[in-house]
């Protein structure tokens, strides 16, 4: 499944790649695209699933987090990394030295599931950032100074649309050594963010509703 993107706002298409390609999300694609889907229905209903992947669960809810809950993608991301949330680099910030350090660590992961893990957290933040949540574009910032020059490459380019250009880069050349680290240290300060997410609900659905969906084999 995939709704014909051609002449979209850009941000429009990461969107598409994380809710048709996260199994999370499978539901909600297919509620977006089926006949009398609501917009604000289904933004809610993003908002909740992006909560319980970035923390483990809904603020208020109960079991508390840890306890029955489902585990966080950053959690499991970490674990799978040999360390915890602050020890590769999410919310709250590394130093400066912290961030050199890591540079590349995802490169040669020690299994599949490492980058596995961070391609589903990396979707997952596309999310939550055009959600308006500071610490998926964090996490963003982590994954691309771990990653190598695709996933580099990749999240530049989003950060670049989600940012007005306040971070990141719209060019197709994966960014320099020193670029990352900078970018990386700028998503840790006060930037603001746009909710961008009805917006691309409401786009996604016309899309759909308008006849614009190719039926193609992606699995979920």
């Amino acid at each position: 499944m995939r709704v014909d993107l051609r002449d979209s706002d850009e941000r429009l298409g990461y969107f598409a790649w994380a809710v048709e390609q996260l199994s999370s999300m499978r539901s909600i694609a297919l509620y977006m695209i089926s006949p009398g889907s609501n917009a604000a229905a289904a933004v809610q209903w993003l908002k909740r699933a992006i909560t319980v992947e970035l923390y483990g669960e809904e603020p208020g809810s109960y079991p508390p987090p840890g306890e029955r809950g489902p585990r966080s993608l950053s959690m499991q991301y970490a674990e799978a990394a040999g360390g915890s949330p602050g020890s590769v680099g999410g919310p709250p910030s590394l130093s400066f030295g912290d961030k050199l350090a890591q540079f590349g660590a995802d490169v040669e992961p020690a299994s599949s599931y490492v980058e596995d893990v961070a391609y589903r957290l990396m979707l997952t933040c596309f999310l939550g950032t055009l959600d308006g949540k500071i610490d998926a574009l964090r996490w963003l910032a982590t994954l691309m100074v771990r990653g190598g020059p695709n996933r580099q490459l990749t999240i530049s380019r989003f950060l670049a649309l989600a940012t007005s250009g306040r971070i990141g880069d719209l060019t197709e050349v994966p960014p320099g050594y020193d670029t990352v680290i900078r970018w990386a240290g700028d998503a840790f300060t006060d930037l603001p963010l746009e909710d961008a997410l009805p917006h691309m609900v409401a786009e996604y659905i016309l899309r759909a509703h308008g006849g614009g969906i190719q039926i193609t084999s992606s699995s979920y």
